[in-house]
């Protein structure tokens, strides 16, 4: 079957349209088969992970747990990312936790002999965060085994006893949602008075947020696995992408959720809330929020309007003593706490008040420009950064600016004072010193563009963004400009840039200029 027939058996799937509902053309594109098209709204749910109850699928498949079982199954063997979204069914009705889900997945790499590098990016990142095995960690493991003999790396205990026992994952963050998971009598008798009158809070009280119990407690709580995060995210949240620290450069897989993390990444902007950045993208709003949840899972990404971890004098404060020691807040406050849940609509009407209210310091005059200068650039650029061993803070920004394909106007300051500290007197010749003049120039080009009353840009505040081609390019076209023509009022090309890159400038319609500066 051809991407055409598929995407549109798709349409029906999502929109819960049964067989006896679908056109007649739609049937003959399965034959008119009720099989074929049983087997492939199947094949679509557990690709793409869906709710069992909320979707077309618990028409067809009558046994729920099965169901999620072979979900976990089919992620697990594609090195997919643990699907969070449905943590509730997973961690609390099945109890399969992030731990035991990369675990198992880190055992089969292993025993199977194969690379770190099989791993695809965000998996990997996770498998840190939640394992502490990466490459090197990994690298280490394999050469002990191999030290054993073959035979005892096949052994089921064998491998297992250098793997992690219990999670690493941590306390989360303050205003992540702490949740119950599967608690046997059990685990009740083996718990401290703290664990015991925590589990018990939860029990009577529900989901709390982390900041409001003892820090150490759910830190345990977690690495027991009785306990599972939810990384609340609502429509009127915006978001800010930092450079990336903790990713790994692995491969991608291609799969639907690797795809949409990627396509948000070159879109996202400080000054857009979810919800338009989900009308931009022209994507479902919930998928979005789900997105967005697993970059701030994996640090990737900081809400900016989240309730301040501060202590109010006067009224006393809900958050617990440990992490008010412990901690220290930069974000923006807001009067209410942010309770939603992304992918939970229960819990939406009660954490948007809390967003809304928190934006209010950021909502901009409407009079004022709200566009931007884009400077794009291609892969090249980022390879001399991260070739040129100019520093690793000058790295990290590379890697931000090749895998996000983004760098926006509030990360310069810290790229420009990267920048500065490369000096042709401290690099030797050849190649080196070519990458230390190619950084040098940048950092004129960019500090010359950006803010520059003499410029004179319509309809732009002066600030600067860095956006990679090959990465807009992975876009579709209607998708490219809708962003391009909301965010720039000018694009500025480096040259030379490769041929490759160039549909860029090619499909531009709307009134969004682009010029070419020459960089190297």
């Amino acid at each position: 079957m051809d991407d055409v027939s598929e995407r549109e058996l798709e349409k029906f799937i999502v929109k819960q349209i049964g067989w006896d509902k679908l056109p007649p053309a739609t049937k003959a594109l399965v034959e008119n088969s009720k099989a074929k098209w049983k087997q492939h709204v199947i094949r679509y749910s557990i690709k793409h992970q869906l709710r069992w109850k909320n979707n077309l699928i618990r028409t067809l498949v009558a046994d729920e747990r099965n169901y999620y079982q072979e979900i976990v199954r089919i992620s697990r063997l594609n090195y997919m990312l643990f699907p969070y979204h449905i943590s509730d069914v997973l961690t609390k009705g099945l109890r399969i936790t992030p731990f035991k889900y990369y675990l198992e997945m880190m055992t089969e790499v292993m025993t199977s002999e194969k690379s770190y590098d099989s791993l695809p990016n965000f998996t990997a990142a996770d498998c840190v965060r939640v394992l502490a095995i990466g490459r090197n960690q990994f690298i280490d493991i394999m050469n002990r085994c191999r030290a054993k003999g073959f035979l005892w790396k096949k052994r089921a205990n064998g491998l297992r006893n250098l793997l992690p026992a219990r999670s690493v994952e941590g306390e989360g963050e303050y205003w992540w949602v702490v949740h119950l998971g599967f608690v046997s009598e059990e685990d009740i008798k083996n718990s401290s008075d703290m664990e015991h009158a925590t589990i018990d809070l939860l029990i009577d009280r529900g989901p709390r947020q982390a900041g409001e119990l003892d820090k150490e407690t759910v830190k345990s709580l977690v690495s027991r696995g009785l306990i599972y995060f939810q990384v609340p995210v609502n429509n009127q949240d915006q978001i800010m992408v930092p450079p990336l620290e903790g990713f790994v450069m692995n491969r991608v897989l291609g799969d639907y959720f690797e795809n949409l993390l990627y396509k948000i990444f070159v879109s996202i902007d400080e000054r857009s809330t979810v919800q338009q950045l989900a009308e931009v993208l022209q994507v479902d709003v919930e998928s979005v929020k789900q997105a967005i949840s697993m970059y701030c899972r994996l640090g990737f990404a900081k809400k900016k309007n989240v309730e301040p971890l501060v202590e109010n004098s006067e009224n006393g404060t809900k958050w617990h003593a440990s992490w008010l020691k412990s901690s220290t807040s930069t974000s923006k406050p807001a009067s209410a706490p942010t309770t939603g849940e992304a992918g939970d609509s229960n819990a939406e009407d009660a954490s948007a008040q809390s967003s809304e209210e928190g934006l209010l310091e950021d909502k901009q005059d409407p009079e004022l420009p709200q566009k931007r200068i884009g400077f794009l650039f291609d892969s090249l650029l980022t390879a001399f950064l991260m070739m040129g061993n100019l520093g690793a803070g000058l790295k990290t920004h590379a890697v931000t600016m090749f895998e996000v394909g983004k760098l926006a106007d509030e990360a310069l300051d810290d790229f420009l004072a990267e920048l500065a500290k490369v000096s042709l007197d401290e690099v030797g010749e050849g190649e080196a010193k070519r990458y230390a003049e190619h950084a040098i120039t940048l950092a004129h080009t960019l500090t010359f563009l950006r803010h520059n009353p003499a410029l004179q840009v319509p309809d732009s505040d002066g600030g600067l963004d860095l956006l990679r081609c090959e990465r807009l390019n992975s876009l579709d076209d209607a998708t490219k400009l809708r962003i391009l023509h909301k965010n720039y009022s000018v694009l500025i090309c480096m040259a030379p840039i490769s041929a490759e890159v160039a549909p860029v400038a090619s499909c531009l319609k709307y009134n969004t200029r682009l010029l070419f500066q020459s960089l190297f």
